[in-house]
């Protein structure tokens, strides 16, 4: 891996957003609304796992920031209502030789849920990108013709870094939140046998795309 170094490369796209509905999605069984700093605690947790990344949108503002500015101009907690925080940090690929890549995605990758619904405190994060995959599928354009076409790519040492992360970072939340999660739903493409409480399993495969 070419140690700091920031890949944007198109042919990407299809695997990072198969679908819009996200790869994963957890839900903690929060007690109480969580408060403010705990709620800053989780940003400064996000930035352990994932040094650069930014602020994209939530429900009042679309204004791109880094996290740490977001958190000191922009942020307004508000416990009353159902919120949306939409992140965006980089993930890592294989290319065709073999060479993990590190890759700034330009939606999101990760929104946080918080707040209250129906009065029910609640907290939960969905993933969206498609990178947690020993193997995945990018969209190749015919050198021939001026169609596209869909090529299966090992992403094994990739995949196992953004696991890795994924785990470690919903392990770190239960116990910031002091609430265990308690649901957890899967993405399309796949079994949702793939998925287990801290995120995609080691044998996680995609079903062939039509």
């Amino acid at each position: 891996m070419e140690a700091g170094k920031i890949y944007k490369m198109e042919q990407f796209a299809s695997m990072l957003y198969q679908s819009r509905d996200g790869v994963f999605t957890a839900w903690f069984d929060v007690k109480r609304n969580v408060t403010e700093n705990v709620l800053l605690k989780v940003f400064i947790l996000l930035g352990k796992y994932y040094p650069e990344y930014i602020f994209k949108s939530d429900d009042f503002s679309d204004h791109e920031s880094k996290w740490e500015e977001y958190i000191l101009k922009d942020f307004v907690y508000r416990p009353d209502r159902f919120n949306n925080i939409y992140l965006t940090h980089e993930v890592y690929v294989q290319d065709q030789s073999g060479t993990v890549l590190k890759i700034k995605p330009g939606d999101e990758t990760i929104e946080l849920i918080y707040g209250m619904d129906d009065d029910i405190p609640i907290f939960g994060i969905q993933i969206y990108p498609y990178v947690y995959f020993d193997e995945n599928f990018i969209i190749k354009n015919h050198k021939e013709r001026k169609d596209t076409y869909v090529e299966i790519v090992d992403q094994y040492k990739a995949a196992r870094l953004n696991r890795s992360f994924l785990t470690g970072l919903l392990k770190e939340m239960e116990e910031l939140l002091e609430a265990d999660i308690k649901e957890i739903e899967g993405g399309k493409y796949f079994s949702e046998n793939h998925i287990f409480r801290y995120g995609i399993k080691e044998d996680a495969v995609l079903n062939k795309r039509k």
